[in-house]
């Protein structure tokens, strides 16, 4: 019977061994497949931010005025970020104060409240400072007697003023607000990090576009040929009268001898000259 019994208990020993096993086998697949779920929740995640901000891209490549990239700058952030309020904060030189340049989601009346003296709050300090704010859990007793009554109007509860610096200037605060707390996280700041950052591009090449058109504008219209008296060429040039000029041009052609012209004609939207001989 002793034998019996040992081997009784070697086998239920043996059993416990296998089913200790099987159970930490088991629990390592469930581990594993939360990893795998939530890596492949991560992966989508970035997926749709990177194609959040390749349309947002889109927009903002279309944009050829300020007021054009800033409103698409609101767009984005609702249609695509999902944000609930947006706007964008400009200083108004002629009302020397801080005041809404285009928005999207607010009332008429918060609007009108939003205007801020030159430092004034959160939004003048992002002006002053060039760095972001970001309130996660706002508390509207600290804010402006009409300002706390239109931000609980409205249910802001957590909101970031994002500064759009171009060239070391602040020409604006990028403003994004949600009405629950806490909404703001490393994720979604990042991506409208990033969002500013494309604006801030696109306005950089456009003011230097117009720069280089100015440039090229000046230089034309100034340019004085220094040739000889026997040759006597002549500088023209010609614009379309009370219109944006869509060509500019020089005709160079002397009073005599072959009598053959040379125009150069530049683009007003490439800039790239052209040159022609005409008899």
């Amino acid at each position: 019977w002793f034998q019996s019994f040992m081997m009784l208990v070697a086998a239920l020993t043996i059993a416990g061994s296998l089913r200790w096993r099987v159970k930490s086998i088991e629990g390592r697949n469930r581990e594993l497949e939360r990893l795998v779920q939530k890596r492949t929740g991560d992966l989508e995640k970035r997926t749709g931010e990177i194609e959040a901000l390749y349309q947002a891209d889109e927009k903002i490549l279309r944009n050829v005025t300020l007021n054009q990239v800033f409103q698409t700058l609101v767009d984005v952030s609702i249609s695509l970020l999902k944000a609930d309020r947006s706007v964008v904060f400009a200083w108004n030189e002629d009302e020397r104060k801080i005041l809404p340049r285009v928005s999207y989601g607010f009332r008429p009346e918060t609007l009108f409240a939003l205007n801020f003296e030159k430092d004034e709050g959160l939004v003048g300090t992002a002006m002053r400072t060039g760095e972001p704010v970001i309130v996660s859990d706002l508390k509207p007793g600290d804010l402006r007697g009409d300002i706390q009554t239109v931000i609980r109007a409205e249910g802001i509860q957590s909101f970031a003023h994002f500064p759009i610096v171009v060239d070391g200037k602040v020409i604006g605060i990028f403003n994004v607000g949600y009405t629950r707390p806490n909404a703001l996280n490393d994720d979604n700041i990042r991506l409208f990090t990033a969002l500013v950052n494309r604006a801030v591009l696109s306005i950089a090449n456009m003011q230097l576009f117009e720069q280089t058109k100015d440039l090229v504008r000046n230089h034309m219209f100034s340019y004085e040929p220094n040739w000889s008296d026997a040759t006597a060429w002549r500088v023209t040039c010609t614009t379309a009268p009370n219109k944006k000029p869509s060509r500019l041009s020089h005709s160079l052609a002397p009073p005599t001898a072959s009598g053959r012209q040379i125009r150069m004609t530049f683009n007003h939207i490439s800039m790239k000259p052209r040159l022609s001989f005409t008899k």
